[in-house]
């Protein structure tokens, strides 16, 4: 059960890059953005993520919050935050209310991985390493937020890249911990 979590970050990286290779659009836009230019793209966005979340889903209840006695908290704003997620897949942003109902969808969501890593600092038997990696991931992930909702329109340049920093930012600590330490 332990592989399950790098099978579904591995699944996920490589699912995105095919996002990026596939509809390549300029590096401003969102992986979200990208995967809303036809119908077919929009179903692979949806099965890519139910498919990867299901995985971490499984892997955190299974093997992650018991090895590390984490608070069940982690598993069920996790699991809010997958749902999000998940529906956010369902609505493209294809621009007006779509985009509206998208981006609050994806923001819900967004904002839930924070408390899970939080959880994770102060209620799981994990290093000071651990601890620390997991501080300067949530330090990252607090400026992609401030630089995201600063930007007109909510849509920083480079946004592509804040959106990986702050998603691999949430997975880092999560990697770290099961795989490195």
């Amino acid at each position: 059960m332990r592989y399950v979590g790098l099978l579904a970050f591995l699944l996920l990286v490589a699912g995105l890059g095919f996002v990026v290779y596939k509809w390549p659009l300029d590096r401003h836009k969102t992986f979200s953005r990208r995967a809303a230019t036809n119908t077919a793209s929009v179903i692979y966005y949806f099965v890519l993520f139910l498919v990867v979340l299901t995985l971490f889903v499984t892997f955190f209840i299974n093997w992650f919050t018991p090895m590390f006695n984490v608070s069940w908290w982690f598993n069920g704003i996790f699991i809010t935050s997958a749902v999000f997620q998940v529906a956010c897949t369902l609505v493209p942003d294809t621009g007006g209310r779509m985009s509206k109902w998208h981006n609050f969808l994806a923001g819900t969501s967004a904002l839930l991985l924070v408390p899970p890593l939080v959880i994770l600092i102060v209620t799981g038997e994990v290093s000071a390493l651990a601890r620390t990696v997991t501080a300067a991931a949530l330090g990252i992930m607090a400026t992609c937020a401030y630089l995201a909702a600063k930007a007109p329109n909510h849509e920083p340049r480079n946004f592509l890249l804040i959106q990986c920093l702050y998603y691999g930012s949430f997975l880092a600590p999560i990697m770290v911990v099961s795989y490195l330490l």
